[in-house]
């Protein structure tokens, strides 16, 4: 079916025989293709058909497996006991390895408790000259002389 537009000024395009006219030239952009989807070498030479492009990438996302050999009945079960054996002495061996870091780390703050804490001060910049100039004096203010010293309502 041709995809024949027409224009604003009335003339007709077909769009369908003017894409098969420049299958071959080269498409603007970064992705080395011509305007069919073949990739293009150095010269603008065909790499790869657009059919070969779609080709890989359906069989990168394929759902069936290819590297894998069919078992049979015989061979599954000697496997899957292995593979199970396997998971259980790994199993073990993660057990025993969680419970060697719990030892270290235990002995760990059991140090860190052992030694005086020190409190960090600020060191240079211009944080320790704040710190050093700054003194705070806090003087209680007591809300009741100000309020007596009032006239007038002092509840309702």
């Amino acid at each position: 079916m041709a995809h024949k537009h027409r224009t604003m000024r009335g003339s007709s395009i077909n769009m369908e025989q003017l894409s098969i006219q420049n299958d071959k030239t080269i498409a603007i952009g970064n992705m080395n293709v011509n305007a069919g989807g073949d990739e293009l070498g150095p010269g603008g030479k065909i790499v790869k058909t657009s059919s070969q492009r779609v080709r890989e990438q359906a069989a990168l996302h394929t759902m069936v497996p290819d590297d894998l050999p069919i078992q049979t009945g015989s061979d599954s079960l000697a496997q899957d006991n292995a593979i199970k054996e396997a998971a259980v002495t790994k199993a073990e061996q993660d057990a025993e390895d969680r419970a060697a870091a719990e030892r270290i780390l235990a002995e760990a703050e059991i140090e860190a408790a052992k030694q005086p804490k020190r409190q960090q001060k600020p060191e240079g910049g211009l944080a320790a000259a704040v710190a050093a100039e700054t003194k705070v004096e806090h003087k209680a203010i007591d809300p009741k002389p100000a309020a007596k010293k009032k006239k007038g309502v002092k509840r309702i």
